[in-house]
């Protein structure tokens, strides 16, 4: 089978789950029927309402959470040919800026390939079995695989059970860099854990290994014993995706106004943009695969 481009382009309506920009590799614009699950929320805006910055990106977002990957109801946008595998993605709350874009995807069995476009990606598997053959080898995704492309990757998928995803795709210029993967983001080994520096209650102890830094992003796993402490994102936004345990988040509101409260557990979905301040509570020692995205 020949290789396409994948390509995303700013132009093309296809709704994307947190969406910058969005648009699936070899997707249509036809939208299908949404599924049934839990929904998913926005939380109110952490100070004014989300306006352009000079170098184009949006700042202050508001907080994006989803208790449940799992549920998250998607739309069919794909595919073109219909030889090719369905695909699907998280279908509300597009900030466009042709930059980014942050999400939940799912294709059903099928083998297809192509080379990723002039974009780095990252990504974590959560339902679904499938082998990817590259030019270095394959890797094998299941649930738990944490897994990271660089630009221009070349790639043949072969999806044995319908497979679900988390993805995190920067459109930003950057340089060349090498795929990673994790096999198993839920059991593998962290270094030994460090005090938290500042705490409200409790002693949490955290531990952390990243898997990808390259160009504007960081990928990686982080855990954490119980215990209350103040958390802070200067310069960067995260996204992330509970692995185990139970958290309470707080989010501050601008000037004193009124924050925001998310229950973290096992699938639960949280972007904090920039600028964010608050409080973690955690309940349970608490795991999270993690990507942050510098500004």
């Amino acid at each position: 089978m020949p290789h396409a481009v994948w390509r995303r382009s700013p132009s093309t309506s296809c709704a994307g789950w947190w969406s910058w920009s969005s648009r699936l590799p070899g997707c249509s614009t036809r939208t299908g029927r949404r599924r049934s699950g839990p929904a998913v929320h926005r939380a109110d805006p952490i100070g004014p309402a989300p306006r352009r910055s000079p170098t184009g990106g949006w700042s202050r977002l508001s907080a994006v959470y989803t208790p449940s990957i799992l549920q998250t109801p998607l739309t069919t946008v794909g595919p073109i040919d219909p030889s090719q595998p369905t695909r699907s993605v998280t279908g509300d709350w597009a900030f466009s800026t042709g930059e980014l874009e942050i999400g939940i995807w799912e294709c059903t069995p099928g083998v297809f390939g192509g080379v990723t476009a002039d974009e780095n990606e990252a990504m974590l598997m959560v339902a679904g079995r499938a082998t990817v053959h590259h030019d270095g080898g394959e890797y094998d995704l299941a649930p738990g695989t944490l897994w990271t492309t660089p630009r221009a990757w070349r790639s043949r998928w072969e999806v044995h059970q319908t497979v679900r995803k988390m993805y995190v795709i920067d459109h930003r210029a950057g340089g060349p860099g090498a795929s990673t993967h994790l096999a198993n983001a839920f059991t593998a080994p962290l270094p030994e854990g460090t005090p938290r520096p500042v705490v409200i209650e409790g002693s949490p102890v955290e531990a952390s290994t990243s898997l990808w830094s390259h160009d504007r992003l960081d990928v990686g796993v982080w855990e954490c014993t119980p215990g209350v402490f103040p958390f802070r994102r200067d310069g960067y936004q995260e996204v992330f995706c509970v692995l185990s345990g139970r958290a309470t988040l707080e989010v501050a509101g601008a000037e004193g106004g009124t924050g925001q409260r998310f229950e973290l557990v096992p699938g639960a979905m949280l972007l904090t943009p920039s600028g964010t301040t608050g409080r973690w509570h955690v309940h349970e020692t608490i795991r999270k695969a993690y990507v942050t995205i510098t500004d």
